[in-house]
């Protein structure tokens, strides 16, 4: 779930610039790091020693108190696929004498949990001698991330297969997605064709229909008549075109999604449907008496 989520880079050592003195006590500032970012100190001593405070040792389901592992140990409590990782990232960093960030799934009990951790390198005589950072579980904010991006995927691929004409376009009113059938009754060879172009250079957009796009990125849903033919006849035929706003991360319309249907739909049963249009279903004995 989490793979798209699993980074590593670096950035220049603190020690490359000049610092200006702290405004407030360094203690007083951890203290809140740790408090309201779930941030908290560790400590390699090169070439093996690798020291966790209270709070990272709870977090990796240690003891709590300050304890002291080798470099060896705490890459192994790293997911065999994240170690190779976690070994390069640490080579480098200290190749190009350079911070890091790093994020990845370490075993903690049974558990499998995403760390986040961000780290800088102490220099002396050209030489690096200590590994000094920060590190925070992230498991619960990845997860929602992942589950996020799931949705947009399953979303995309459901209004990519509809067998009706939907487009999501965004608030540029370019294409974002769109199902096979919108792009065919558009004159399309496929959705490709459309994807990330203004829908106005592709089909001709009515005065009806940017009413409802405006309405919709107002937060509105809005519907509107549109005339289609039919392929075996060329027979106008309307459409109702439904425009709905879609968010993303927050209360603003991100765009609109237009979903062209019958306004009539068919039934699943004939009783549904005599149902729906106010007609008597006929019994059986009357069935088989009109057969006879």
């Amino acid at each position: 779930m989490f793979t798209q989520q699993l980074t590593s880079e670096f950035f220049p050592a603190l020690e490359d610039g000049a610092a200006a003195p702290s405004l407030n006590d360094a203690d007083i500032v951890r203290r809140l790091l740790e408090r309201h970012t779930g941030f908290a100190q560790f400590r390699i001593v090169l070439p093996m020693t690798v020291t966790w405070s209270a709070e990272a040792a709870r977090m990796r389901g240690e003891e709590p108190g300050t304890s002291d592992i080798s470099l060896g140990e705490a890459v192994r409590a790293y997911i065999p696929a994240d170690r190779k990782r976690l070994v390069e990232t640490i080579t480098r960093a200290i190749e190009r004498k350079q911070g890091f960030r790093f994020i990845g799934r370490r075993r903690v009990g049974n558990q499998t949990r995403v760390l986040e951790t961000i780290a800088d390198l102490r220099i002396e005589d050209g030489a690096v001698t200590e590994v000094v950072g920060l590190t925070r579980d992230v498991s619960m904010e990845l997860e929602r991330e992942a589950l996020g991006i799931s949705r947009a995927g399953l979303i995309r691929r459901m209004v990519e297969d509809m067998p009706v004409p939907v487009v999501v376009l965004d608030r540029a009113l370019r294409i974002v997605a769109c199902s096979a059938a919108w792009a065919r009754s558009h004159g399309l060879a496929a959705r490709d064709d459309a994807l990330g172009k203004p829908v106005n250079k592709l089909i001709q957009v009515s005065s009806e229909m940017t009413s409802a796009i405006i309405d919709a990125l107002s937060g509105q849903t809005a519907k509107v008549t549109l005339p289609f033919y039919a392929a075996e006849d060329g027979r106008q035929v309307a459409r109702r075109c439904v425009v709905v706003p879609w968010q993303c991360g927050s209360d603003a319309a991100g765009g609109v999604l237009m979903l062209v249907g019958e306004e009539h739909p068919p039934y699943a049963t004939l009783e549904v449907a005599d149902r729906a249009l106010g007609r008597r279903t006929r019994g059986i004995a009357e069935m088989l008496e009109a057969l006879a």
